[in-house]
Formats: C-alpha cells, structure tokens, sequence
C-alpha cells in the first residue's frame, strides 16, 4: 500500500519556505523537517488562520507595514501548500492514501473564513 507521504513532496515545501528567508517560515519550515511529516489538515488551516488573523489585527491596529508582512507570509505559505502537492481543487483520501480533489481549496477557503469571522467580532455585541 502506497504511503500518503509518496504523493506529496515534503522537501519541497520545505525548501520553498526556506527560499523566503522569512525568519518565521523558515522556522515554521526547520520544525515541519523535524516532524518529518507535512501537517495534517486543521493543522494546515490554523496555521494559515493565525497569518491572516495577525494581518487583520495589525492593519486594524493601523501597523501597515507589519500587516502587509503577513499578508506576504499568508500568500507564502497558501503557495507552500501547492510546493507539496497540493493544488486548487485537491483533497486527502485516507482510504487510497493520496491527495485527490478538494484539499488545498477546502484549507484556503476555510482559513479565509475562519479569519473573517473574527475580523466581524462577535455577532452578540450589537
């Protein structure tokens, strides 16, 4: 039975995040080579939730040029997902043990949301 890691490519996401030399992806980058494994899926939006919600924040805290940061460092890392294989339209099969449809769309989309959400506050304090 094929192993789930063969159709993805660890090293080259790694190495995409390192290429940045954004000290916080290659980092994110040297922990993910340590794990020897591309995090799991939740794992993968909180990840791109936390970059997009610290955006938000500090453009909402009128800091442009950190916003603008990780703004940079969400679109690095949305592009990472696709250096491992996933692309638009992709999603894991743990049954056949490989990415098919939906994945890396269903990641974006959620984190996209999941970050807006907090964006809009609460619904309770109007």
């Amino acid at each position: 039975m094929a192993n789930v890691m063969e159709d993805l490519n660890l090293a080259a996401g790694i190495d995409y995040l390192k290429s940045t030399k954004d000290l916080m992806l290659v980092e994110l980058a040297e922990a993910i080579e340590k794990n020897g494994k591309i995090p799991d899926e939740e794992e993968l939006v909180q990840l791109l939730v936390f970059l997009l919600t610290f955006s938000i924040g500090c453009q909402d805290l009128r800091i442009p040029d950190l916003a603008d940061k990780f703004n940079d460092r969400a679109e690095q890392f949305i592009t990472a997902l696709s250096k491992w294989g996933m692309v638009p339209g992709k999603y894991k099969n743990y049954v056949k043990k490989r990415w098919d449809l939906v994945t890396y769309s269903r990641i974006r989309n959620k984190a996209l949301a999941i970050a807006t959400y907090k964006r809009a506050g609460s619904v309770n304090k109007y």
